[in-house]
């Protein structure tokens, strides 16, 4: 089995959230559960079949094209929705070798080009991110913006892990949200702890910014991620759909 590789793009979809005071005490009875027990660990033992929630139908009675949607509750709420996003690094140890989890600038355009090597090659070879890269100045404008959080785990200067997430501002309501879209972790560093630490360094960033929650989906059949999730969050069952801004073209007669 796999380890968990998080989303391979293209991801989104409708969802229903759970009022503050719900997400709040949700959020802190998972996180008291993730200290208790190593969650990459659980997510990546080939032997145990994944947790299965309760009053939910089982996976494999979903439809193929359906995804999973988590909700990871942000335990503490700032006060100052604009406040300045936090810098710094996370230092991750595990038997003796430090990895290193920190945030990419506009300068660290090299890094983002290895973290969408990566991507590439945990998503069985995605083409969206090896084909047409953008070039230097858009990557670097991209990082510089606030709303745009690339995580990367590096050990001695390689990207073994990384994650992109987008901080969206909401309407119905004067908070945020803050959107995972890619997660994935070398094959050489799962079963580490890395995807966790990861998440774990977003959240302060999303806080900052003013989300209450971070949010994520997995693919179905992805079973992993799935494990990874579930013990951090809340799982929604939803379908996914691709909406071109294109015009399609005529249908031709045969």
């Amino acid at each position: 089995m796999p380890a968990p590789k998080g989303n391979g793009g293209r991801r989104g979809a409708s969802r229903r959230l759970l009022d503050a005071a719900a997400a709040e005490k949700l959020y802190q009875a998972n996180d008291q559960r993730d200290d208790q027990q190593d969650v990459d660990q659980a997510a990546s033992d080939v032997e145990a079949e994944p947790e299965q929630p309760q009053n939910q139908q089982n996976d494999r009675d979903c439809p193929q094209h359906g995804r999973f949607l988590f909700l990871l509750f942000i335990s503490e709420l700032n006060d100052n929705p604009r406040s300045p996003v936090p810098s710094g690094s996370n230092i991750l140890q595990h038997s003796g070798e430090q990895v290193i989890v920190r945030r990419l600038g506009p300068a660290d355009v090299g890094a983002m080009r290895r973290l969408n090597a990566l991507f590439h090659a945990a998503f069985d070879g995605a083409a969206d991110y090896v084909d047409a890269p953008p070039d230097d100045g858009y990557l670097a404008a991209q990082l510089a913006k606030e709303h745009v959080v690339a995580l990367v785990a590096e050990q001695d200067g390689s990207v073994v892990g990384g994650l992109v997430a987008y901080l969206l501002d909401k309407l119905e309501q004067a908070r945020g949200e803050a959107y995972i879209y890619d997660l994935a972790i070398a094959e050489s560093h799962r079963r580490r702890g890395v995807a966790t630490s990861l998440i774990k360094a977003l959240r302060p960033i999303a806080r900052a910014a003013g989300a209450h929650v971070m949010f994520v989906q997995a693919d179905y059949g992805d079973d992993p991620a799935i494990a990874l999730y579930t013990k951090l969050g809340t799982r929604e069952d939803v379908m996914h759909f691709d909406i071109a801004v294109q015009d399609r073209p005529p249908a031709q007669d045969d």
